[in-house]
């Protein structure tokens, strides 16, 4: 199978380990490192932008305080093994108004499928604390 290279170039670029043996109950796994969150509901898209759409129609949400920042990075790995590769999207935001976190980082791990669309295979979330021991660390927990 030939992986449309166009497809993985739209959203831009990011890095990652592998995913852990976390699994929710919808068959989405959790990325080593990070913690399950809210998995999107779409998890078949024609492009790892379609997946990101709320992210991106609701920033930034200008009645919120704070000096917004969102930034997205993608990237391929294993693109010439068919079953191995993936699509890695991470999307941070940074400038929370928050006394406890700073920021937020997801990830989203989509499998290319023969007809060219995604398969969302893994999903989580980090957080970037604001404050106290973590302050400036992100961590795969609720920061206080």
């Amino acid at each position: 199978m030939q992986i449309p290279g166009w497809r993985f170039f739209l959203a831009g670029f990011v890095a990652l380990a592998w995913m852990s043996n976390a699994q929710a109950a919808d068959g989405i796994q959790t990325p080593a490192g990070f913690m399950a969150w809210q998995t999107p509901e779409s998890k078949t898209v024609n492009s790892a932008m379609e997946i990101l759409g709320d992210r991106w129609n609701g920033f930034p949400d200008l009645a919120k305080e704070g000096r917004p920042e969102l930034t997205m990075n993608v990237r391929m790995i294993n693109r010439y093994d068919a079953d191995q590769a993936r699509v890695i999207v991470d999307v941070t935001e940074t400038g929370y108004a928050d006394d406890s976190a700073d920021g937020g980082w997801q990830r989203f791990m989509l499998k290319p499928l023969e007809d060219g669309r995604l398969s969302l295979v893994a999903h989580g979330v980090k957080w970037k604390c604001a404050r106290g021991a973590l302050a400036d660390q992100w961590v795969a927990q609720a920061c206080n």
